[in-house]
């Protein structure tokens, strides 16, 4: 394979005579240690002239991504995807926040977050790059795991209750739906408007008038929903319902100016995208209710074999579900409700020409 680069990059090297023409793409950052080594290697033998691209070449331009070593693991989502493009938006930061805020708000068990914490942290120190940033990605998880199992006062289930009259922080889901309900809600309100704001951003970035348009007439129908619902149950004065109802008005008039109809369809979508964030609720309850019946075997066996034998069991089964369905949706959350507004591929890896092992180069002929 690196001699096939060899070639290709031979092809694109002018050898007129002594005089030697090459040309590529390099990042900002690896400008000054480029140069520092062509000059030692070569002196005053070399001419460098560097430039940053027009925007013409934009869709030309590779992409290495750039994000704090805190946040690198998280850049697993985008390889699953088309690569960003020259001056896109890159969300790793933003899904290394919220993916295992959501994923923990699901698993939300002190016990299985120490668990997940262990696992993570076996991951993290292997060789191979793919485990290791899974590992890492875990320890995340792990640590929203135990933040919601201390606020939702769960430690496998009920027996942190049993054992040590642990009691919830916030409120315990298994007995209060509606409240954890209206928070995931909140959370898909939050979620949803910050994908459409860095889609009207990208809009505006590449000077796409329908794209910007669609964004801002989203945005202002969503501000208009949710004034006017807020407006009916009487928590604002009443000028604020008229208030609400024009910028449905405007809203709708700015969709149908950037998108027309499929404007409209693309507004209808993002509300239908908030309410998925409900999921968050109904799976976390779901897991907190089979843990609790988990350990309600030892009630009915007694503290024997095969009471705890069975309890283990279930608990374990319950562990492998949650990991896997909080994983699926918050991952799903990320790729379809989040970065479904301003995400777009057609760029292309950045994949700098260079010796793999440590050997001569020779010069091609």
């Amino acid at each position: 394979n690196e001699r096939l680069e060899e070639f290709s990059v031979a092809e694109s090297v002018d050898l007129g005579g002594n005089i030697v023409f090459m040309e590529g793409w390099v990042p900002v950052d690896a400008m000054d240690s480029l140069v520092g080594t062509l000059r030692e290697k070569f002196g005053d033998r070399v001419l460098l002239e560097w430039r940053y691209p027009t925007e013409k070449e934009w869709h030309s331009v590779p992409t290495a991504l750039k994000n704090p070593p805190l946040f690198r693991p998280f850049e697993l989502f985008l390889k699953l995807l088309p690569t960003v493009p020259y001056k896109g938006i890159d969300p790793t930061i933003l899904i290394g926040i919220f993916f295992p805020f959501f994923s923990g708000c699901m698993i939300g068990d002190i016990g299985y977050g120490a668990v997940i914490l262990a696992l993570g942290a076996f991951l993290a120190r292997k060789s191979r790059p793919l485990l290791s940033d899974i590992g890492k990605i875990l320890v995340f998880v792990s640590a929203w795991s135990i933040f919601w199992g201390v606020a939702y006062g769960e430690f496998f289930g009920d027996v942190g209750h049993r054992l040590f009259h642990m009691e919830p922080l916030w409120l315990e889901r298994s007995e209060v739906v509606l409240p954890v309900m209206l928070f995931t809600l909140g959370l898909g309100v939050v979620h949803v408007i910050l994908g459409l704001v860095l889609g009207l951003v990208q809009g505006l970035r590449s000077r796409q008038r329908h794209i910007w348009l669609e964004k801002l007439g989203n945005l202002i129908v969503i501000a208009g929903l949710i004034g006017a619902m807020v407006a009916v149950k009487g928590w604002l004065p009443d000028g604020v319902f008229t208030l609400s109802v024009t910028m449905l008005v405007v809203g709708v008039v700015v969709l149908i100016a950037g998108g027309g109809v499929g404007g409209l369809v693309e507004s209808i979508g993002a509300v239908g995208n908030m309410l998925s964030y409900i999921r968050i609720a109904a799976i976390g309850l779901s897991s907190a209710i089979l843990a609790i019946v988990a350990t309600q075997f030892v009630d009915v066996f007694g503290v024997t074999l095969l009471g705890v034998l069975i309890a283990l069991a279930m608990h374990l089964l319950n562990f492998i579900l949650a990991l896997a369905g909080s994983g699926l949706h918050s991952a799903r959350l990320q790729y379809v409700e989040f970065m479904g507004k301003f995400y777009s591929g057609g760029g292309k890896d950045y994949k700098p020409f260079a010796r793999r092992r440590l050997k001569s180069w020779k010069k091609p002929s």
